[in-house]
């Protein structure tokens, strides 16, 4: 896993899209998310939610509340989830229904 990366990114602009172009994502999305656009729909309330992302995909995230941490992106490399440690997580079996 020397070239894996695992990365995570507290929300904290008004605007946060999509860093990492080959990764899979997670948001977990907390109090004060107005919105998350996947591609070209937008779900609006949006606080309080888990999304399991495909690299495949354009995403954005609304922030209304920039005063503190609305939650957090989790990054995670191809390279990662075929680990075989780490084969059993629930977002690869996730990733194999949508493929």
């Amino acid at each position: 896993m020397e070239n894996s990366i695992i990365t995570v990114d507290p929300i904290l602009n008004k605007k946060t899209q999509k860093k990492h172009e080959d990764c899979f994502t997670v948001c977990l999305l907390g109090d004060g998310i107005a919105s998350i656009q996947i591609d070209d729909n937008i779900f609006r309330n949006a606080a309080n939610s888990i999304y399991f992302l495909h690299p495949k995909h354009y995403w954005e995230i609304i922030n209304e509340d920039i005063q503190a941490p609305s939650g957090y992106i989790l990054y995670l490399t191809p390279e990662i989830l075929n680990n075989p440690v780490l084969s059993k997580l629930h977002i690869n079996e996730v990733r194999l229904f949508s493929g």
